[in-house]
């Protein structure tokens, strides 16, 4: 189809040139054929386009078939004794038409190709599992956040015995579960993230340092009722934190908590480890001597 396009643009090419040098009848005949090959031609092409569903079939059909109209109107008023009017007119408003219908299908090119492109940045920028976030979005987030605003590290606890127990598949809806009740609860106070197998962050952003103040305790109060929803359904499991602000000395602070919550136990379900405010609480005795040794780190490492 597309090969016999551009054949009848070669030889109408090759007839306009040799036209210049043929008698202007030979010339008048030569273009009349030249018409009704298009018309045949391009009716043809608009009917092909449609059956394998291409969108600008519609467009190209109707703008040709508007044009080849006009042009038989045209050789009719120029080779019989029919009193025509205006044919000239009416081939110049069959090709404003027919470049009307180019421009909606330019249009819509444009759409389809913007929908196809956010499409492809959506799968870059969010996991496939969970819809949430993925780690190179947070990696976009951590580089416009303001002045004022919160991390919140999570890890599930005994995702491994959920798998073992009842099955991968389970396992997933286990982490779905998770991610919607994390996004319905957190609602507009911030965004979450799936940074790992079972590990996610929330980063959430406040006007004013009194403002992150009071986010921290509407936080805390989520991630205890998401811990308490999870380990309702799922007894074995529940879920550890850890909260940073940036309130607090600077970004290598958060670094060290995160090495903190990844070195909890995770068999040891509900413990929470919370730095906020420059405070530190931590709920679980096993842990202390991480914590101990992952603030001395940290310390060092600042100083």
């Amino acid at each position: 189809m597309a090969r016999g396009l551009v054949l009848y643009a070669k030889v109408a090419l090759l007839f306009g040139v040799l036209g210049i040098l043929l008698p202007f009848k030979s010339a008048f005949y030569m273009t009349h054929i030249l018409a009704c090959a298009w018309i045949v031609l391009s009716i043809f092409v608009g009917i092909k386009m449609l059956t394998v569903r291409d969108f600008k079939a519609k467009y190209f059909l109707v703008g040709n078939v508007l044009y080849s109209l006009a042009l038989g109107y045209f050789m009719v008023s120029h080779s019989s004794d029919l009193d025509l009017k205006y044919p000239e007119i009416v081939v110049l408003v069959a090709l404003a038409l027919d470049c009307i219908c180019i421009q909606l299908s330019l249009s819509e090119w444009l759409r389809i190709k913007q929908i196809e492109h956010q499409k492809v940045l959506n799968d870059a920028r969010f996991d496939s599992l969970t819809l949430v976030g993925n780690r190179h979005y947070l990696n976009e987030k951590l580089k416009e956040l303001s002045e004022f605003y919160m991390t919140v590290f999570i890890d599930c606890d005994s995702i491994k015995s959920i798998n073992d127990k009842h099955g991968h598949a389970e396992g997933d809806v286990f982490l779905k579960y998770v991610a919607d009740l994390m996004n319905n609860k957190l609602g507009d106070l911030g965004q979450v993230f799936r940074t790992g197998g079972d590990e996610f962050i929330w980063v959430c952003e406040a006007v004013s340092e009194h403002r992150l103040s009071l986010m921290g305790s509407k936080i805390k109060t989520i991630l205890n009722s998401i811990d308490e929803s999870v380990t309702f359904r799922w007894p074995e499991s529940g879920i550890s934190f850890g909260i940073a602000t940036s309130i607090e000395s600077d970004s290598l602070l958060i670094v060290c908590l995160k090495q903190t919550s990844v070195c909890i136990n995770k068999n040891t379900p509900k413990i929470k480890v919370i730095i906020a405010l420059n405070t530190i609480t931590v709920f679980s005795r096993q842990c202390m001597s991480i914590i101990n040794k992952t603030q001395q780190v940290c310390m060092t490492s600042c100083h």
